[in-house]
């Protein structure tokens, strides 16, 4: 009896297989045969197993970068990356977070299913970053792992319910249709480049109207962008250093190491690291989410479908390069910027430029601005939004002390959730459980509240 129990706790506390337990049942509803669940079940176990293994090349990879900044510039740089972070905790809160993505999914199918927010978090590794926030904070607020499990799915449940509404109206204003929505964790800054192209923008000039050089287009590879951007911060980090104190750029490579070749090695580890931390983010959600919308087309019929921000960019692709282009240039001043601020404030974290998030988040700022704005708008957003993105790790670091083995979240959904809760929890220490359960009840008044005036 005994080996029974063992084994069902063993089986429910390892987050691979519970992740690949919820595969199954989507499967089983989607009456998929028995060789097709398996597969499906055997990737996503792998697939996790890959994006907890890329832990140890990011950290390993940014060892060197944190010694040098530190010793010689009296600041350790905070890298912001979704991935990273969530395969850094991944060891750690695995099973609380399992529990939470599971749950999570549930609730997001009857908010959709029972209120007026009928939309469909489809980007499951997008809904992974909050679910991690959630299984961070409230672990170290001494949440048994059953609150955990619970107070975390609500919070994110409710978050893929509401937030793709959001956007919803300019999504459509960019498609020209009413079936899809975005589901990221950068939404609600999406919403404000929506506002500001509208405000300061004209419509009847749009970025499809300007040309960009060919040269340019090799930045779209991540891969490369990565690499490159990451190299030339180790390079200049190390010669900053190499003019004030030599002997740590020859502490942080090895004795006999060339800081150049240094610098390409460990740029390259760090790209391997995201490279297979994202193979197995791909693997994982390749299976979930089918299994996901195969629950949601028999629960609830007509919801409207959230996607990837990728899902835009075709409608306006010389707005993403030059929104893209824009960020860059704004991250790189705001990091100047954090850098004086952290100068005056010790406290303030400094975040290495994110040349992912300049791509990603900048030409989504400018598709969303250029549907409301025009290329003025999207110019703008991308300038001043991009600029304060780059500011949101650090904020989220101070206010809500969501940092894991130096790594962060990048999007300002993560901050947007986690630095309320994480201060509720300071005010409130054990009642926490029973507010998020107050506020997950005020969602669902008003969702249901909506739904009856809309009916």
């Amino acid at each position: 009896m005994n080996f029974v129990i063992d084994f069902i706790i063993q089986l429910l506390s390892n987050p691979a297989i519970l992740l690949s337990l919820y595969v199954m049942a989507g499967m089983l509803v989607r009456k998929k045969d028995w060789s097709d669940i398996i597969t499906s079940m055997i990737k996503t176990i792998l697939g996790y197993k890959l994006i907890s293994g890329s832990g140890t090349f990011l950290v390993d990879s940014l060892g060197p970068l944190n010694s040098m900044t530190s010793d010689v510039m009296g600041f350790t740089g905070i890298v912001a990356s979704n991935e990273g972070a969530f395969g850094a905790a991944g060891d750690t809160y695995g099973v609380a977070l399992s529990g939470i993505i599971v749950i999570a999914m549930f609730v997001n199918l009857l908010l959709a299913r029972f209120t007026k927010f009928s939309f469909i978090f489809l980007t499951g590794h997008e809904m992974m970053w909050i679910a991690t926030c959630c299984a961070f904070l409230f672990t170290n607020m001494g949440f048994p792992t059953w609150q955990v499990i619970v107070a975390g799915g609500l919070v994110c449940g409710a978050y893929m319910a509401v937030m793709p509404s959001l956007v919803y109206e300019d999504v459509c204003e960019i498609t020209q249709t009413r079936e899809i929505s975005i589901a990221h964790s950068g939404t609600f800054f999406y919403w404000i480049a929506g506002r500001v192209g509208k405000l300061f923008g004209d419509k009847s000039h749009s970025t499809e109207d300007m040309n960009i050089p060919e040269k340019m287009r090799f930045l779209r590879d991540w891969n490369v962008s990565l690499s490159l951007v990451m190299f030339a911060i180790y390079v200049i980090v190390s010669i900053i250093c190499l003019v004030v104190k030599p002997e740590v750029v020859t502490n942080a490579f090895g004795a006999g190491t060339n800081f150049v070749i240094g610098s390409i090695n460990y740029a390259l580890e760090f790209t391997m690291g995201i490279f297979i931390l994202m193979a197995g983010v791909r693997l994982v959600v390749g299976e979930i989410t089918p299994s996901f919308q195969g629950l949601s087309e028999k629960l609830v019929p007509n919801a409207v479908a959230g996607l990837d921000i990728p899902v835009v960019f075709p409608y306006y692709p010389t707005g993403v390069l030059v929104s893209f282009f824009v960020c860059t240039l704004a991250y790189l001043v705001a990091f100047v910027v954090n850098i004086a601020i952290n100068r005056a404030d010790p406290t303030f974290p400094v975040v290495l430029p994110s040349l992912i998030g300049s791509f990603y988040l900048g030409a989504t700022y400018g598709c969303v601005a250029n549907a409301t704005g025009g290329r003025r708008g999207a110019i703008l957003a991308a300038a001043l939004v991009g600029f304060v993105s780059h500011f949101v790790p650090a904020l989220l670091i101070k206010y809500g002390s969501v940092v894991i083995e130096g790594i962060t979240f990048g999007n300002s959904d993560a901050a947007l959730v986690s630095i309320p809760l994480y201060q509720l929890g300071k005010l409130l220490g054990p009642n926490m459980f029973y507010c998020v359960i107050a506020l997950f009840v005020v969602v669902v008044v008003i969702g249901v509240l909506g739904k009856k005036k809309n009916a």
